[in-house]
């Protein structure tokens, strides 16, 4: 992790996420790239109410705003002993998604506060997690500070998704006193003979991680196991494969990926 990139709600500029990213970065010793967006709105009735003065002060304002949060996040930076400098991205949503996933591809990881309903991060998310191809660190909007990386757990279904997953979180998985791979079983397959998550686990301990299988049965969701567990063990980070079937089909029926984004009480990363 030598080069990280931070995506910063101008509204929200003392969310946890600055606090976490700018720990993180100091651990790994690795540059910390701001970003923030102004976003152009058009109110309804623009035109007839005062035209391209209206929408020029409206973006200053943005502008001005995302300004002072990077720039809060700079002087908190240079205190911390943390290399950062600053990329402000504008324009209107649909060019915004675009420009956040390719600048994201330039980095290890992004690291972004988890989406509020309603607040278009999910849109932010979802951008980096299909098209960056870089893993996302995800933050939850009410965390209560905490960097550490002791207990890690590794969300393990056999799919592509959490291959990527795991590689991009190789070097916190190295760190980590504790690697809990978890693979979760149906309760009318609790008595299978076979262990998913052998191999990986497997895998993982040849790399010199500290990683120990761990079979879950249980009646909940997948989403819901995973964050039940993780505050049973007290964990410092998931790390999960994100939309292994259609974001739409999740969007609809729900899924892991949708319950992790709503309901985290703990950063997670993902990987797509």
């Amino acid at each position: 992790m030598h080069d990280i990139l931070v995506h910063l709600d101008a509204n929200e500029p003392d969310a946890p996420v600055a606090a976490y990213a700018l720990a993180f970065a100091a651990r790994f010793g690795a540059n910390a790239t701001v970003t923030g967006a102004a976003v152009t709105e058009l109110p309804a009735g623009y035109i007839l109410e005062g035209g391209r003065v209206l929408v020029e002060d409206l973006q200053k304002r943005d502008r001005d705003r995302v300004s002072a949060a990077l720039a809060r996040f700079m002087e908190i930076a240079r205190g911390r002993g943390v290399i950062a400098e600053t990329v402000p991205l504008e324009g209107v949503v649909a060019d915004l998604e675009r420009s956040t996933a390719q600048l994201g591809r330039h980095f290890d990881i992004s690291v972004i506060g988890q989406p509020k309903s309603g607040d278009g991060r999910m849109v932010l998310v979802e951008s980096l997690l299909f098209e960056s191809g870089r893993p996302v660190l995800i933050v939850p909007y009410a965390y209560r500070q905490n960097d550490k990386l002791d207990t890690i757990l590794v969300a393990w279904n056999g799919s592509r998704e959490g291959a990527r997953a795991i590689s991009g979180a190789m070097p916190l998985l190295a760190q980590a006193k504790t690697v809990q791979v978890i693979s979760i079983v149906e309760p009318k397959k609790r008595d299978a003979v076979d262990l998913p998550g052998f191999n990986i686990t497997r895998h993982l301990a040849r790399k010199g991680v500290n990683a120990e299988l761990k079979r879950i049965t249980s009646d909940l969701d997948a989403g819901n196991t995973l964050l039940s567990h993780a505050a049973d063990e007290g964990a410092d980070l998931l790390v999960m494969g994100a939309y292994g079937q259609s974001r739409w089909r999740e969007m609809l029926l729900g899924g892991a990926t949708r319950e992790i984004l709503t309901s985290m009480t703990l950063p997670v990363l993902m990987a797509h």
